[in-house]
């Protein structure tokens, strides 16, 4: 997985590490260099991230990844501390309005508005984690065929949906 952030930095996932490589050239390890996972809170860095799924940088320079081996989303603040977000020991502001099963989870995508978005492909969904930490269905019925054109996203069939990018304005694409 590689993207690019607005600073013109490239954010690759390079094993169980994430990488910055800055316009320059210069390379950082910024998430993964360790051997063992630091508590929550503690220093990215540190962390041992066996199984990285989609990354993103979202405006605030936030950088969040799909750890599929343990089923949550992950997020390194600015201040270079890791804290999970969703998923397996998360705790999160807002209440849940779907059940949630990170074990699929693939694509992810930051908005400017604040918002997550998480694809499912194997299940036929994306999900949006909000800016207060509630968590919905954004789109997908469950279903890989039927269509769904001029109907709520969340009423018609997806697919399998791995990439998802977002615009500044909460579009998916």
């Amino acid at each position: 997985d590689i993207k690019v952030d607005a600073s013109n930095r490239l954010w690759i996932r390079d094993g169980g590490r994430i990488r910055i490589l800055s316009a320059s050239g210069v390379a950082n390890t910024v998430i993964g260099a360790g051997l063992t996972d630091p508590s929550e809170g503690g220093p990215a860095i540190l962390a041992q991230l066996p199984s990285l799924g989609g990354i993103v940088s979202d405006g605030a320079g936030n950088i969040f990844t799909i750890i599929s081996g343990e089923q949550r989303v992950r997020r390194v603040g600015v201040n270079g501390l890791i804290t999970t977000v969703l998923g397996r020991g998360a705790s999160t502001s807002g209440t849940p309005t779907v059940p949630f099963n990170l074990g699929s989870a693939k694509g992810l995508a930051a908005d400017g508005l604040g918002n997550l978005y998480i694809s499912q492909p194997f299940l036929n969904v994306i999900h949006k984690l909000d800016a207060n930490g509630v968590l919905s269905t954004f789109a997908g019925n469950g279903s890989r065929s039927g269509g769904g054109d001029g109907q709520p996203a969340v009423n018609s069939a997806i697919g399998e949906t791995r990439s998802i990018v977002a615009d500044q304005d909460g579009n998916l694409y």
